[in-house]
């Protein structure tokens, strides 16, 4: 899905709340899963602010800085980014 979205101005960010100075753990699922995109590490606060329960979890967050879609939403995540950009662009 990056590749599919990046070159239309999508950012993908991965947050963990694991300080950057003990994150083997998430540094080893990005190697095996292949992630290349950014990944942001100590973010408890946000994720609370999210009110994340699980990981991994999701959004779509707009241009707007609202959130267009999480993971309870009936539509597909590519459905909606595919939907942001259209009205947001």
């Amino acid at each position: 899905m990056h590749q599919k979205f990046r070159d239309q101005g999508v950012v993908f960010i991965g947050l963990t709340p694991e300080p950057e100075d003990s994150n083997s753990e998430s540094l080893r699922f990005l190697q095996n899963s292949r992630i290349t995109w950014v990944n942001g590490y100590g973010a408890q606060k946000t994720l609370e602010a999210f009110s994340t329960q699980c990981f991994p979890s999701a959004w779509v967050i707009g241009r707007d800085g609202k959130v267009a879609w999480n993971r309870d939403d009936s539509e597909s995540i590519e459905d909606a980014i595919a939907k942001a950009l259209k009205t947001e662009g």
